[in-house]
C-alpha cells in the first residue's frame, strides 16, 4: 500500500469509505481541521490493510470489524485525538478490543 491509499474492487467498500469521509467533512458537531480529516483518510485504509494481513480476514470482514468497533467510533471523533497514533498502535488497540472487549489507551493518547 503506497502513500496511504487503499484500492478495492468492491464498490460497496469504496462507497462506505467515501461516505465515512464525507460525514466527517460535513459534520457540524465540532470543528474539524483539514489535516485531521486527511489523517483519518490515510489511517483507515492502512488499518484495514493491517487487519487483513495480520488477522487473515477478507476485505469485507476487515471493513465490518473496523467500522463496527468502539475504536473506530473514538477515532472518528476529533476530540479523542486518536488520529495522531500510529497505525501499528491503533491496530494493537483494535485487536485488544476484539479479543477482550476492552481498549487500553496508550499514555501518548
Amino acid at each position: 500500500m503506497d502513500a496511504g491509499f487503499y484500492t478495492t474492487t468492491n464498490k460497496e467498500h469504496a462507497k462506505v469509505f467515501a461516505q465515512k469521509v464525507g460525514e466527517r467533512r460535513e459534520s457540524e458537531k465540532c470543528y474539524i481541521n483539514i489535516y485531521e480529516t486527511a489523517d483519518i483518510e490515510y489511517i483507515v485504509p492502512r488499518l484495514i490493510k493491517s487487519v487483513m494481513d495480520e488477522m487473515g480476514l477478507e476485505e469485507n470482514d476487515a471493513f465490518t470489524m473496523l467500522y463496527t468497533s468502539e475504536l473506530y467510533e473514538k477515532l472518528d471523533r476529533e476530540e479523542t485525538k486518536l488520529w495522531h497514533l500510529s497505525v501499528p498502535t491503533l491496530f494493537d488497540m483494535l485487536k485488544e478490543e476484539m479479543e477482550t472487549n476492552v481498549i487500553t489507551y496508550p499514555e501518548e493518547a
